[in-house]
């Protein structure tokens, strides 16, 4: 009797999907915004320039994230401040835009967000990216 063998692709698991589409998102994720981005994030948010950096890199995660997810992306308090600081620094922001394929328009939102957008917004960034800081992401 002829035996059949079945070659069966292994089911990725939704972490290594997650893993395969960050990598398409490289470029924004390794952007370095100019100093003067940092500064005046700095400025906004009464943090140092180096943990300004660190919020900077959030607000990228935050970006990656609304392109890779259906759901709404909602950013804590002082991300949504370094996002709106950012986005000031056009010429930068618009850098910024070109490495997720194109300048994203900040349209402001007339619903508020709810507690569980919110919570649905960490828990994507944490599948995506690993613990978040919570001096930046209070899990409220």
């Amino acid at each position: 009797m002829n035996q059949v063998w079945h070659h069966r692709k292994p089911r990725r698991s939704e972490s290594d999907l997650d893993h395969l589409l960050l990598v398409d998102h490289m470029a924004a994720l390794d952007y370095q915004p100019a100093a003067a981005v940092v500064t005046h994030v700095a400025s906004e948010t009464g943090l140092d320039e180096e943990d300004a950096a660190a919020l900077l890199l959030d607000v990228r995660r935050m970006a990656v994230a609304r392109t890779l997810s259906d759901r709404r992306v909602v950013p804590s308090a002082i991300v949504d401040s370094a996002w709106h600081a950012w986005i000031l620094e056009t010429a930068d922001y618009r850098a910024f835009g070109e490495t997720l394929g194109g300048y994203e328009h900040h349209e402001p939102q007339p619903i508020v967000a709810s507690h569980d957008e919110y919570l649905g917004t960490v828990e994507l960034l944490e599948r995506l990216f690993g613990p978040l800081d919570t001096r930046f992401w209070p899990h409220i």
